[in-house]
Parts: C-alpha cells; sequence; structure tokens
C-alpha cells in the first residue's frame, strides 16, 4: 500500500502471494498502531518480520479471507437493504 512516507513494495519472488502478504502486513500494522501520526515509514516497515508458509498455505489462508470477505459483503448488503425494508413495513401498517 502507498504512503508519502514507505512508498510501495513488489514481490519479486513466487515464494510469497501478494495477497497474502498485503494481509499480512495490514494486521502488523494494526498491532504496531500505524497511524497519521504513527507513519508506517521505512524504518518502521523494515523492523517487521512476518511467517512465510510454504506457498500452499497461504494460498489455503487467502482462499479462507477471500470466503470470509464474501460473507462481510453479503451482510453488509442485507443490512443497506434493512431500513427500505423498515419502512416497507411501515407504511404497510401505519
Amino acid at each position: 500500500y502507498p504512503t508519502d512516507h514507505c512508498g510501495y513494495m513488489k514481490v519479486l519472488s513466487p515464494v510469497v502471494e501478494v495477497k497474502y502478504l498485503a494481509y499480512v502486513l495490514n494486521k502488523e500494522g494494526e498491532k504496531l498502531e500505524f497511524s497519521r501520526n504513527k507513519r508506517a515509514s521505512i524504518d518502521r516497515i523494515e523492523g517487521i518480520k512476518i511467517p512465510l508458509p510454504h506457498i500452499e498455505e497461504q494460498k489455503k489462508v487467502i482462499a479462507e479471507i477471500e470466503k470470509i470477505e464474501t460473507q462481510i459483503a453479503e451482510l453488509e448488503n442485507q443490512i443497506i437493504g434493512i431500513p427500505k425494508q423498515k419502512e416497507k413495513i411501515l407504511k404497510k401498517y401505519l
């Protein structure tokens, strides 16, 4: 993820899946409390150590994440529709 302090990272080796790396770095950033005030600077990024399982395990992790993200999107869509459903019920009974 590009920032004005860190730039971006490019995966040059097939031993890591980009989405896996992005997810793990995002979680590490949350743990380290990166924010507008505490930036993900090059020095801070260089200090991060991440687990790097075999590529097949990374793909499994990504598949699980994508499955959960799909469920979240579906639930968010349901939530968006709730006010309309509420309005329809209120009009029916009021």
